[in-house]
This record gives C-alpha cells, sequence and structure tokens, in this order.
C-alpha cells in the first residue's frame, strides 16, 4: 500500500512538471552537463517556468548580471537576466558530472575530469575557483574541496 502511494505521488510530481512547463534535457535529473544544465534544467529557459513548478525561491538577490533566486531546500540557485536563466549554481551533492564531479569532490577530480586548462580566482569567502570558460563551468573551493558548481555559458 505505501509503495503504490509513493509511486502515485512520484507520477503526480511528474505530471505536475510536465503541465508547468518545465524544460528537462533528456539527461538524468543527477546531471550536471557543462554549458547547458544542471538536474535537467536548461541555461536560457524561461524563468516563469521554474516558478510555475518550484514556487517562489526562499530569497533573491540583485547582483550584477541580474537576480539571483536561491531554492536552499534543493542546493541550487539561477542567476536570472531579462527573464531568461544565465547560470544555474548547486551545492547539492545529488548533482554530478559525466564522470563523478559534485560538491564535495577534491580539485584533483576536477582536474582529473576537465583538464588543467583553467582559469585560477580568488573571490570573498572561497579559496579559489576554478572556471573553465570553453566549458561553461565553474568550481568554487572551500576547505579544499568543490562547493558550488556553476554552469554557464561558455565563453
Amino acid at each position: 500500500m505505501v509503495k503504490k502511494k509513493t509511486i502515485c505521488l512520484f507520477v503526480s510530481l511528474l505530471a505536475i512538471l510536465a503541465v508547468a512547463g518545465i524544460a528537462f534535457s533528456q539527461a538524468d535529473t543527477s546531471m550536471i552537463i557543462p554549458g547547458r544544465s544542471i538536474g535537467g534544467i536548461n541555461l536560457g529557459l524561461d524563468w516563469n517556468k521554474i516558478l510555475k513548478g518550484w514556487g517562489q525561491p526562499d530569497e533573491q538577490k540583485q547582483i550584477s548580471g541580474g537576480i539571483l533566486y536561491i531554492y536552499g531546500k534543493t542546493g541550487m540557485s539561477f542567476l536570472v537576466n531579462n527573464g531568461k536563466i544565465d547560470s544555474i549554481y548547486t551545492v547539492n551533492p545529488y548533482h554530478h558530472t559525466e564522470r563523478g564531479v559534485k560538491a564535495g569532490s577534491l580539485p584533483q577530480d576536477v582536474i582529473r575530469e576537465f583538464g588543467s586548462g583553467y582559469q585560477k580566482g580568488d573571490a570573498p569567502g572561497l579559496d579559489y575557483y576554478m572556471y573553465y570558460s570553453n566549458k561553461g563551468i565553474s568550481f568554487s573551493i572551500i576547505g579544499g574541496q568543490v562547493h558550488t558548481i556553476q554552469v554557464l555559458k561558455p565563453a
């Protein structure tokens, strides 16, 4: 009986997301695809589709480049400019790259998957960040581990 309720709940959730028009890519909802998507949510998606499917964010901040909408329970944030998603961020270890890089991974894991051709930078509160501009992905490092993964359009 519990199993049937769980399946019905899952199917209902999928139906709600489909009706709301959330554009999931063909990828697994846990996948990070550099320059394209996190969790099946694509760059360039109309922000209203997220609002319809996810509801109001927990927090929002005006930053350079747009408005950052933060969904703390999912560990995801979205930078929105002119009504479209420009960048997607995750701190949720459920989301991972093709070779398994996720929040909590080591910088060596990032280099193993993406190579040594990254720009290293400093930002307040971070040890440093690793930005792969040609791939459309960036990794914030705190305490010697990946903290945040950002997907953005490749330069």
